[in-house]
């Protein structure tokens, strides 16, 4: 049987033996094996846990109904399996052969043969095994059999569902690649079937959460996000989220430009060709960044400094995602910097579809050589203008 919290509440005690001595009844559990239920005939109810140790089955007890959840004794017993597999294992020394080799040599080899992997993937990769494979890093991939697989999955699923799941994809991968590449004595892999396949042959990879989120701001929420963003410390964080609202350009732009790229007269950025037979491509701004802008200009050597610095004035911004979390806590908007590009091409498309204008300033997010016309310059000041309203009045006046 599956214990159940409503089992355990209102199961009954055992009547007394003719006697008159205590009796107890157990119920263990079908889903976590070892786990069970205690219930003495006083009334008592306890959670134990029966476990082999070193040849011998003892049983352990978790703690009482009363002072224990269900949800705990259940974590509480998966730990303790976990800490009784390890001290189960049998212990390797010596020179380490292929069929010794550990999880983290395994790994290793793995990055080896897999040069192609980003850095972001390599950095899940680390939190995986810094995670829920930690302790398993010098543990013998010959030693990862299914139930540790089993019991490793169900005590983290419990924290994090969805980390869980990429340790094991990631401890799954690494052990087919150790299935071709390393040979036992005998001239065969040294594990024959990957132990991560059990959770596909139960079923037990928890589906991935599809979270839907809207992909760009809308009149009424940037009106909020709009008075949130004031709230920031640093202003120049404030008006770098502005600049990528008002202009739609990437973050790997709008971090790297200088004072010397404001044409503080006609309110415009230039922006220098990739090409030198190319004139610069220049993208208007509103007047309320220009003067904000212009409260900030260095009186001296304004090309040798950023718009947008980070915490060092001759570092441009880097991360900001602390600022962001801040708007978001604070203006109840979920947004990121793509989003605010997003919300800048919205605006465009909503005025007129046909203008290609999107297309353009996509183009200059990957390569600065789009031209701009006076009429479609024009276009992007009007389009401004009514962000600028909706943030202020938090409707859309077109």
């Amino acid at each position: 049987m599956q214990l159940t919290p409503q089992f355990v509440e209102c199961v009954l005690p055992p009547a007394s033996a003719a006697t008159g001595k205590a009796t107890q009844v157990f119920y263990r559990d079908s889903k976590i094996i070892g786990f069970g239920l205690r219930v003495a005939s006083g009334g008592t109810k306890s959670y134990i846990l029966e476990r082999r140790i070193r040849g011998k089955v003892k049983r352990i007890t978790l703690g009482h109904c009363q002072q224990l959840s269900f949800d705990k004794a259940k974590r509480r017993a998966l730990r303790l399996i976990e800490e009784i597999e390890r001290e189960n294992a049998p212990r390797i020394h010596g020179k380490i052969t292929d069929e010794h080799i550990t999880l983290q040599q395994a790994y290793s080899e793995y990055l080896n043969t897999h040069p192609e992997l980003s850095q972001a993937t390599l950095a899940d990769y680390q939190r995986s095994l810094q995670g829920p494979l930690k302790d398993w890093q010098s543990t013998a991939i010959m030693e990862l059999t299914e139930e540790r697989i089993l019991l490793r999955h169900e005590l983290y699923s419990a924290r994090n569902r969805a980390r869980c799941n990429n340790a094991m994809r990631l401890l799954r991968a690494v052990l087919n690649h150790a299935r071709l590449h390393f040979i036992s004595s005998g001239h065969k892999p040294i594990i024959s079937h990957n132990p991560v396949d059990v959770l596909s042959q139960r079923g037990l990879w928890y589906p991935r959460q599809k979270v839907i989120r809207q992909r760009w701001i809308s009149p009424d929420q940037l009106y909020h996000w709009w008075q949130a963003s004031f709230k920031l410390r640093r202003t120049d964080t404030r008006e770098y989220f502005q600049f990528l609202l008002f202009t739609g350009l990437s973050h790997s732009i709008a971090s790297k430009l200088r004072f010397s790229c404001v044409d503080f007269v006609n309110n415009l950025i230039v922006l220098n060709t990739d090409s030198k037979d190319q004139e610069p491509v220049k993208l208007p701004i509103p007047v309320y960044l220009t003067q904000k802008l212009m409260a900030r200009r260095p009186n001296k050597d304004a090309s040798s400094h950023y718009v947008f610095s980070g915490l060092k004035s001759d570092k441009p911004i880097k991360d900001p995602r602390m600022a962001i979390k801040q708007i978001q806590k604070l203006s109840g908007v979920y947004f990121t910097q793509k989003i605010l590009q997003q919300t800048f091409m919205h605006f465009i498309n909503s005025a007129n579809k046909k203008t290609g204008l999107t297309g353009k300033i996509k183009t200059l997010n990957h390569e600065i050589n789009a031209t701009l016309s006076e009429k479609e310059i024009a276009l992007l000041r009007e389009t401004q203008e009514r962000i600028l309203l909706c943030c202020v009045h938090g409707q859309d006046m077109i």
